[in-house]
């Protein structure tokens, strides 16, 4: 599932209506571990292994959760020439969008 749409308008009646369960239960999980976080956008992907890259049009801080159970996977960030943090699952990280970051092999799936 990913509701993230690329130079298109989305449905935003369907949208809403399908997802706003889960929409709700990402911003009070959010919330309760960052209260002060605040976000306009919340993307979610399905099974992504994205290569390093920097996110180009962050305004700010992202929040990320992986959900799994699986093996590897997590989230490398590298700052300034450091070998970087590795992002374990099943808890909420801020990260700087500007730092370069990618997926870690993964076994199993991640949800």
């Amino acid at each position: 599932m990913e509701i993230s749409w690329v130079n298109k308008k989305p449905d935003r009646a369907h949208c809403e209506e399908r997802y706003r369960l889960v929409v709700a239960m990402i911003v009070a999980s959010l919330h309760e571990t960052f209260p002060l976080f605040r976000f306009t956008t919340i993307q979610i992907n399905r099974e992504l292994q994205a290569f390093i890259h920097v996110d180009k049009y962050n305004g700010g801080m992202s929040a990320l959760l992986g959900l799994g159970p699986y093996v590897g996977g997590a989230t490398r960030i590298s700052t300034e020439g450091e070998a970087g943090q590795v992002l374990f699952p099943n808890k909420w990280h801020l990260i700087d969008g500007s730092s370069p970051q990618g997926v870690l092999p993964v076994i199993g799936r991640r949800s």
